[in-house]
Protein backbone atom coordinates (compact mmCIF):
# COMPACT_ATOMS: atom_id res chain seq x y z
CA UNK A 1 0.00 0.00 0.00
CA UNK A 2 1.32 3.26 -1.14
CA UNK A 3 1.64 5.84 2.05
CA UNK A 4 0.85 9.38 0.80
CA UNK A 5 3.13 11.79 2.04
CA UNK A 6 2.01 14.99 4.19
CA UNK A 7 4.34 18.01 4.46
CA UNK A 8 5.44 19.85 7.41
CA UNK A 9 3.21 22.79 6.60
CA UNK A 10 0.12 20.62 6.30
CA UNK A 11 0.59 19.69 9.93
CA UNK A 12 1.01 22.54 10.80
CA UNK A 13 -2.29 24.64 9.19
CA UNK A 14 -4.04 21.81 10.90
CA UNK A 15 -2.58 21.90 14.28
CA UNK A 16 -3.33 26.05 13.95
CA UNK A 17 -6.97 25.47 12.57
CA UNK A 18 -7.71 22.70 15.36
CA UNK A 19 -6.21 24.93 18.12
CA UNK A 20 -8.18 27.83 17.36
CA UNK A 21 -11.42 26.39 17.69
CA UNK A 22 -10.59 24.65 20.77
CA UNK A 23 -10.12 28.33 22.03
CA UNK A 24 -13.32 28.98 21.04
CA UNK A 25 -14.71 26.09 22.15
CA UNK A 26 -13.30 26.19 25.72
CA UNK A 27 -14.29 30.16 25.53
CA UNK A 28 -17.58 30.16 24.08
CA UNK A 29 -19.11 26.97 25.68
CA UNK A 30 -19.76 28.72 28.96
CA UNK A 31 -21.86 31.93 27.27
CA UNK A 32 -23.63 29.65 25.21
CA UNK A 33 -25.09 27.68 28.06
CA UNK A 34 -26.13 31.16 29.83
CA UNK A 35 -27.54 32.45 26.53
CA UNK A 36 -30.08 28.71 26.43
CA UNK A 37 -31.05 29.64 30.17
CA UNK A 38 -31.88 33.23 29.09
CA UNK A 39 -33.68 32.64 25.85
CA UNK A 40 -35.72 29.84 28.17
CA UNK A 41 -36.40 32.19 30.70
CA UNK A 42 -37.83 35.11 28.43
CA UNK A 43 -39.88 32.31 26.83
CA UNK A 44 -41.25 31.86 30.52
CA UNK A 45 -40.27 28.13 29.85
CA UNK A 46 -37.21 27.83 32.67
CA UNK A 47 -38.15 26.53 35.79
CA UNK A 48 -35.31 24.88 37.19
CA UNK A 49 -32.40 22.45 35.65
CA UNK A 50 -34.39 19.28 35.75
CA UNK A 51 -36.42 21.07 32.88
CA UNK A 52 -36.15 20.33 29.19
CA UNK A 53 -34.32 24.23 28.92
CA UNK A 54 -31.90 23.32 32.35
CA UNK A 55 -31.10 19.63 30.73
CA UNK A 56 -30.49 21.52 27.22
CA UNK A 57 -27.96 23.92 28.43
CA UNK A 58 -25.97 21.25 30.45
CA UNK A 59 -26.09 19.59 27.40
CA UNK A 60 -24.84 22.23 25.18
CA UNK A 61 -21.97 22.73 28.09
CA UNK A 62 -21.24 19.28 28.00
CA UNK A 63 -21.22 18.98 24.21
CA UNK A 64 -18.91 22.41 23.47
CA UNK A 65 -16.52 21.04 26.31
CA UNK A 66 -15.87 17.54 24.60
CA UNK A 67 -15.65 18.92 21.28
CA UNK A 68 -12.70 21.29 22.55
CA UNK A 69 -10.66 18.50 24.02
CA UNK A 70 -11.16 16.35 21.07
CA UNK A 71 -9.90 19.53 18.91
CA UNK A 72 -7.45 19.68 21.70
CA UNK A 73 -6.14 16.10 21.04
CA UNK A 74 -5.61 16.90 17.43
CA UNK A 75 -3.83 19.74 18.24
CA UNK A 76 -1.06 17.04 20.28
CA UNK A 77 -1.45 14.69 17.48
CA UNK A 78 -0.61 17.10 15.00
CA UNK A 79 2.22 18.24 16.35
CA UNK A 80 3.82 15.11 16.88
CA UNK A 81 3.35 14.46 13.28
CA UNK A 82 4.70 17.71 12.50
CA UNK A 83 7.91 17.18 14.81
CA UNK A 84 8.65 13.46 13.04
CA UNK A 85 8.18 15.21 9.68
CA UNK A 86 10.80 17.68 10.66
CA UNK A 87 13.37 15.17 11.53
CA UNK A 88 13.15 13.90 8.52
CA UNK A 89 14.40 17.30 7.00
CA UNK A 90 17.61 17.58 8.54
CA UNK A 91 17.50 21.59 8.39
CA UNK A 92 19.91 23.64 10.19
CA UNK A 93 20.56 26.76 10.99
CA UNK A 94 22.89 29.22 9.27
CA UNK A 95 23.74 33.11 10.41
CA UNK A 96 23.78 33.73 6.17
CA UNK A 97 20.15 31.93 5.26
CA UNK A 98 18.83 32.70 8.40
CA UNK A 99 17.52 30.05 11.26
CA UNK A 100 15.71 27.74 7.53
CA UNK A 101 15.07 30.27 5.76
CA UNK A 102 13.92 32.48 8.42
CA UNK A 103 14.61 36.08 9.14
CA UNK A 104 16.86 36.71 12.06
CA UNK A 105 14.78 40.08 12.91
CA UNK A 106 11.46 38.37 11.64
CA UNK A 107 11.55 36.22 14.58
CA UNK A 108 12.17 38.69 17.48
CA UNK A 109 9.21 40.73 16.32
CA UNK A 110 7.74 37.27 16.47
CA UNK A 111 7.89 37.36 19.91
CA UNK A 112 6.78 40.18 20.65
CA UNK A 113 3.51 39.43 18.95
CA UNK A 114 3.08 36.34 21.44
CA UNK A 115 2.90 38.17 24.39
CA UNK A 116 0.45 40.94 23.15
CA UNK A 117 -1.60 37.71 21.59
CA UNK A 118 -1.50 36.58 25.04
CA UNK A 119 -2.44 40.45 26.22
CA UNK A 120 -4.81 40.08 23.93
CA UNK A 121 -6.78 36.90 24.98
CA UNK A 122 -6.38 38.38 28.67
CA UNK A 123 -7.88 41.76 28.08
CA UNK A 124 -10.71 39.84 25.82
CA UNK A 125 -11.44 37.44 28.68
CA UNK A 126 -12.95 40.09 31.22
CA UNK A 127 -15.74 41.25 29.73
CA UNK A 128 -16.59 37.72 28.29
CA UNK A 129 -16.29 36.70 31.90
CA UNK A 130 -18.70 39.96 32.95
CA UNK A 131 -21.09 38.75 31.26
CA UNK A 132 -21.17 35.41 32.28
CA UNK A 133 -21.24 36.47 35.87
CA UNK A 134 -24.23 38.71 34.69
CA UNK A 135 -26.03 36.08 33.56
CA UNK A 136 -25.68 33.55 36.15
CA UNK A 137 -27.09 36.38 38.91
CA UNK A 138 -30.05 36.96 36.58
CA UNK A 139 -31.30 33.82 35.35
CA UNK A 140 -29.46 30.71 37.51
CA UNK A 141 -32.44 29.09 39.18
CA UNK A 142 -32.90 29.08 43.12
CA UNK A 143 -31.58 28.59 45.42
CA UNK A 144 -29.55 31.45 45.70
CA UNK A 145 -26.95 29.84 48.01
CA UNK A 146 -26.53 27.74 44.95
CA UNK A 147 -26.29 30.50 42.24
CA UNK A 148 -24.11 32.82 44.84
CA UNK A 149 -21.75 30.13 44.66
CA UNK A 150 -21.52 29.17 40.95
CA UNK A 151 -20.87 32.68 40.75
CA UNK A 152 -18.18 32.76 43.08
CA UNK A 153 -16.55 30.05 40.92
CA UNK A 154 -16.40 32.11 38.13
CA UNK A 155 -14.93 35.22 39.37
CA UNK A 156 -12.20 33.25 41.08
CA UNK A 157 -11.68 31.01 37.76
CA UNK A 158 -11.38 34.41 35.94
CA UNK A 159 -9.09 36.09 38.27
CA UNK A 160 -7.06 33.20 38.42
CA UNK A 161 -6.89 33.06 34.07
CA UNK A 162 -6.45 36.79 34.12
CA UNK A 163 -3.49 37.00 36.83
CA UNK A 164 -2.01 33.70 34.46
CA UNK A 165 -2.34 35.44 31.40
CA UNK A 166 -0.05 39.10 33.63
CA UNK A 167 2.16 36.48 34.61
CA UNK A 168 2.45 34.75 31.08
CA UNK A 169 2.49 38.08 28.99
CA UNK A 170 5.42 39.70 31.36
CA UNK A 171 7.31 36.85 31.06
CA UNK A 172 7.55 36.51 26.64
CA UNK A 173 7.81 40.33 27.02
CA UNK A 174 10.76 40.50 29.39
CA UNK A 175 12.40 37.60 26.64
CA UNK A 176 11.45 39.81 24.17
CA UNK A 177 13.58 42.77 25.46
CA UNK A 178 16.48 40.22 26.38
CA UNK A 179 16.45 38.72 22.95
CA UNK A 180 16.26 42.22 21.69
CA UNK A 181 19.19 43.15 23.64
CA UNK A 182 21.92 40.03 22.71
CA UNK A 183 20.21 38.72 19.20
CA UNK A 184 20.80 35.25 18.20
CA UNK A 185 23.44 32.97 17.82
CA UNK A 186 23.37 29.51 16.03
CA UNK A 187 23.75 26.57 18.11
CA UNK A 188 23.01 23.17 18.88
CA UNK A 189 20.88 21.23 21.91
CA UNK A 190 20.88 17.77 22.92
CA UNK A 191 17.57 17.76 25.02
CA UNK A 192 17.98 15.32 28.25
CA UNK A 193 15.55 14.21 30.91
CA UNK A 194 17.49 14.59 34.44
CA UNK A 195 16.56 12.24 37.32
CA UNK A 196 14.75 14.23 39.65
CA UNK A 197 13.18 13.61 43.16
CA UNK A 198 11.95 17.60 43.82
CA UNK A 199 7.65 17.00 42.85
CA UNK A 200 7.41 20.31 40.33
CA UNK A 201 10.79 20.50 38.93
CA UNK A 202 11.32 20.44 35.78
CA UNK A 203 12.94 17.89 34.58
CA UNK A 204 14.33 18.21 30.42
CA UNK A 205 17.59 20.09 30.46
CA UNK A 206 19.06 21.48 27.40
CA UNK A 207 22.66 21.02 26.79
CA UNK A 208 23.87 23.80 23.96
CA UNK A 209 27.27 23.45 22.53
CA UNK A 210 28.60 27.00 20.33
CA UNK A 211 30.07 27.07 17.32
CA UNK A 212 33.17 28.59 19.04
CA UNK A 213 33.33 25.89 21.68
CA UNK A 214 31.53 27.22 24.56
CA UNK A 215 29.17 25.33 26.43
CA UNK A 216 25.85 26.11 28.44
CA UNK A 217 22.97 24.25 30.09
CA UNK A 218 20.01 25.71 30.23
CA UNK A 219 16.39 24.75 31.98
CA UNK A 220 13.13 24.48 30.37
CA UNK A 221 10.11 25.80 32.41
CA UNK A 222 7.04 23.37 33.46
CA UNK A 223 4.13 25.47 33.27
CA UNK A 224 4.29 25.98 29.24
CA UNK A 225 3.31 24.17 26.31
CA UNK A 226 6.28 25.04 24.18
CA UNK A 227 9.00 22.44 25.84
CA UNK A 228 11.31 21.60 24.14
CA UNK A 229 11.73 17.75 24.87
CA UNK A 230 9.20 17.27 21.97
CA UNK A 231 12.29 17.89 19.76
CA UNK A 232 14.74 15.38 21.47
CA UNK A 233 14.59 13.04 18.41
CA UNK A 234 18.33 13.17 17.99
CA UNK A 235 21.10 14.83 19.53
CA UNK A 236 22.56 17.84 18.48
CA UNK A 237 19.70 19.61 17.00
CA UNK A 238 20.46 22.44 14.81
CA UNK A 239 18.91 25.62 16.59
CA UNK A 240 18.83 29.73 17.65
CA UNK A 241 19.51 30.64 21.09
CA UNK A 242 18.68 33.87 21.84
CA UNK A 243 18.67 36.10 25.61
CA UNK A 244 20.49 35.92 28.63
CA UNK A 245 19.98 34.20 32.31
CA UNK A 246 16.51 34.08 33.28
CA UNK A 247 15.05 35.65 30.11
CA UNK A 248 16.37 33.03 27.23
CA UNK A 249 15.25 31.64 24.17
CA UNK A 250 15.58 28.44 21.89
CA UNK A 251 14.19 28.71 18.40
CA UNK A 252 13.70 24.86 17.20
CA UNK A 253 13.39 24.80 13.01
CA UNK A 254 10.54 23.10 12.02
CA UNK A 255 10.78 23.41 7.93
CA UNK A 256 11.30 26.02 5.35
CA UNK A 257 7.69 26.50 5.30
CA UNK A 258 6.82 26.55 9.16
CA UNK A 259 7.54 28.59 11.72
CA UNK A 260 10.17 27.67 13.97
CA UNK A 261 9.12 26.71 17.22
CA UNK A 262 10.20 29.63 20.29
CA UNK A 263 10.73 27.97 24.08
CA UNK A 264 11.48 29.25 27.22
CA UNK A 265 14.24 28.39 28.70
CA UNK A 266 16.55 29.71 31.33
CA UNK A 267 20.26 29.52 32.19
CA UNK A 268 21.34 26.79 34.89
CA UNK A 269 24.15 28.43 37.47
Amino acid sequence: MVVKEVPAETYWRRRTRYLGIAVLLGAGSPAVMMGVLQLGSELGAFEGWSDSVGMAAILVLLVTAALAVVCGHRVWVNDRLLDKAVAELGVSPSFEDGLDGADPEAETRRLRTVYRRVWGFTVGWIPLAAAIVVLEVNYLPDPAEDRMAAVAATVVMSLGGVVAGLFTKEAWRRRYRSVLATGWRPATVTVERKDTAVPGDEPWIYDVKFPDGERNRLRGLQFTFRTGHRFGWRPDVPVWIGGEGESMVVLFPRGPSVPPCAVPVRSLP
